[in-house]
């Protein structure tokens, strides 16, 4: 049995434009389009974005993917990246979207992930009701592992847009390009002096502004740490899958990438680094 690898498709894989995701500071070329994914008869109705060619934003989601699977946090069950030409893009969004950094080499890249039955907290709650909703799934199994995922790759844009709301104790993440701080790992490594997620600021407003009490903002930092026990091992689970995308995706470059990433990772799994992280004991 050969052994799997992650889905890099093209043209013959994008198979239809069927609307646009009408959502609040969604990203202008996100919209739904049938593709096919390997091992698949038929094409699957999936939320397709375009990326820019240049940077890690496209690596960023496929490497969160694979570790959020692999943690065990609710994820779309299939996902992909797609290499489109230009002549496809322009065919299904026009070319008034195919602005400069989404175009190279007359090829446009693109994250393509299953569409799920559920809307973003921030479209099903509306103001600070969102906020407020936010701040309570975040006190819940998945909405603290979020969290932790969120401090361990440095996720620097995590917000009621871009978790999706499945019922009051259930959610799950989406829009995972923001990693690592947006520091470029392609080039260099990664500052291991960087300071928090969004997600661990976005905890401590919301215990100031009160839509969280003390002990619950405890409790949590207490599950965030429970979560992060496990990332190590997570981790040492995916690396090779995460390695056999970038080899994918950036050539023989791939490896010494791979170690900034692994090199920067391997700091904030470590033991303890989470207690201390968030002053669990």
């Amino acid at each position: 049995m050969s052994k799997w690898t992650f889905p890099i498709l093209g043209d013959d894989s994008y198979t239809g434009y069927l609307s646009p995701l009408a959502q609040l500071g969604a990203n202008p070329t996100t919209h739904v389009a049938e593709v096919r994914y390997p091992v698949q008869h038929a094409p699957v109705a999936s939320v397709v974005k375009l990326l820019p060619t240049s940077g890690t934003f496209i690596g960023n989601e496929g490497l969160a993917w694979l570790f959020l699977r692999g943690a065990g946090v609710p994820q779309p069950p299939k996902a992909a990246v797609l290499v489109l030409s230009e002549r496809k893009a322009t065919d299904a969004l026009g070319s008034a979207k195919l602005v400069k950094p989404y175009v190279s080499n007359k090829r446009v890249l693109a994250w393509a992930s299953e569409r799920l039955n559920h809307r973003s907290i921030s479209a099903v709650f509306a103001g600070t009701k969102g906020d407020r909703k936010w701040a309570r799934l975040m006190c819940t199994v998945e909405g603290s592992a979020i969290a932790a995922f969120d401090e361990a790759f440095y996720n620097i844009d995590r917000n009621n847009g871009n978790v999706l709301y499945v019922n009051d104790e259930s959610c799950l993440p989406i829009d995972n390009e923001t990693l690592f701080g947006l520091h470029d790992w392609t080039a260099g490594p990664i500052p291991s002096t960087v300071i928090e997620s969004h997600t661990l600021r976005e905890i401590r407003a919301c215990h100031k502004k009160r839509y969280l009490s003390t002990s619950q903002m405890a409790s949590m930092y207490n599950h965030i740490a429970h979560h992060a026990e496990k990332h190590s091992h997570v981790l040492a689970t995916v690396q090779q899958d995460m390695a056999q995308l970038l080899g994918q995706l950036y050539g023989p470059k791939s490896a010494k990438m791979m170690g900034h990433v692994l090199s920067f990772l391997a700091a904030r799994t470590a033991q303890n680094w989470m207690n201390q992280r968030v002053g669990v004991l």
